[in-house]
């Protein structure tokens, strides 16, 4: 038979436990709503590199003194879509390869194309003649991706044509949408545009902030814009290149900016929120468990005869 007296020590630890989950209760509610505000990742997962392009351009039009502008454009590499192309331009953008180089194509409402280290010695116009001829030395293969297409702001590489795996380090800003770049069956069978060829080219980038200094460096005046306003024969070198500034857009620098996987900053990864989310659970029902079990010992002691139920009063 089981003495009285074990029902006070069994009471007693029963409370102390009850009591210690009771508080581990409050904290665990308290907590939860910061918790649960967490942000869940995929585990691995990071973010795109972006590249910020430092400009100095101008408008000016009709005189030899221009008045310049300075803009930034930011782009978004596309690096899980296409690794090899954005591997590139970050190599070739974090060893200051760019630096110093002139966009040296302006379309209006079509592109604008930089990337050829041949605008560096642009002293006067007679340098021009070789830009857009050169780069970087090393080619890529075409990597064309169907979820990137020419958008408005859309960032591709520039190559021979004919050639689709000539690509270097030149690359254009799309001015407006430009779907007549995209490799497709439509494309393919009805090119309308004699500088495009069958095979497309390759987005590996989109504009996220600057859209509009794109728009402005669109309206720069052109050798082309010259030679349309002039009725006279152009006494100059000019008069021999297409859609090139004739003052310099110039690309002063190139900062690439990485970012942490998103699992190292303040999220937890899906998996760590479903723990933790059980575990809450788990001790939520453990502790229903010790208060079902306290009331039940509750009426054991209502029915023990006065002078013990007396004893185990606190």
């Amino acid at each position: 038979m089981t003495s009285p007296w074990g029902y006070t020590r069994r009471l007693s630890s029963r409370n102390l436990i009850s009591s210690l989950f009771i508080v581990t209760l409050i904290v665990s509610i308290l907590l939860s709503p910061s918790l649960f505000a967490l942000r869940t990742v995929e585990a691995g997962e990071r973010p795109n590199s972006h590249a910020i392009f430092n400009i100095t351009y101008s408008t000016t039009r009709y005189r030899y003194t221009p008045e310049l502008k300075t803009g930034e454009i930011e782009i978004e590499l596309y690096e899980k879509r296409a690794p090899i192309t954005t591997a590139n331009f970050i190599k070739l953008a974090e060893s200051g390869f760019y630096d110093g180089t002139m966009y040296h194509r302006v379309i209006d409402d079509f592109v604008i194309q930089g990337g050829d280290p041949n605008t560096k010695d642009n002293e006067n116009q007679l340098d021009w003649l070789d830009d857009g001829e050169g780069g970087s030395g090393e080619t890529i293969p075409l990597e064309i991706h169907p979820e990137l297409t020419h958008v408005d702001g859309a960032v591709g590489m520039a190559r021979e044509f004919g050639n689709p795996d000539s690509a270097e380090s030149q690359f254009y800003i799309c001015d407006g949408p430009q779907h007549r770049l995209d490799d497709n069956e439509e494309n393919n069978a009805n090119r309308t545009y004699a500088a495009i060829d069958e095979n497309g080219y390759a987005v590996f980038a989109i504009t996220v902030r600057g859209i509009e200094v794109v728009r402005d460096i669109a309206t720069v005046w052109t050798t082309t814009d010259l030679e349309q306003e002039t009725e006279d024969p152009l006494p100059t070198i000019a008069a021999h290149i297409n859609d090139h500034p004739m003052f310099d857009v110039l690309v002063n620098n190139v900062t690439v900016v990485h970012y942490k996987a998103k699992e190292d900053d303040k999220g937890i990864t899906a998996g760590q929120a479903a723990l933790l989310g059980a575990g809450i659970f788990v001790m939520a029902g453990i502790i229903m468990i010790v208060l079902i079990n306290q009331g039940r010992m509750k009426e054991v002691e209502a029915r023990l005869p006065d002078p013990i139920r007396k004893r185990i009063k606190p």
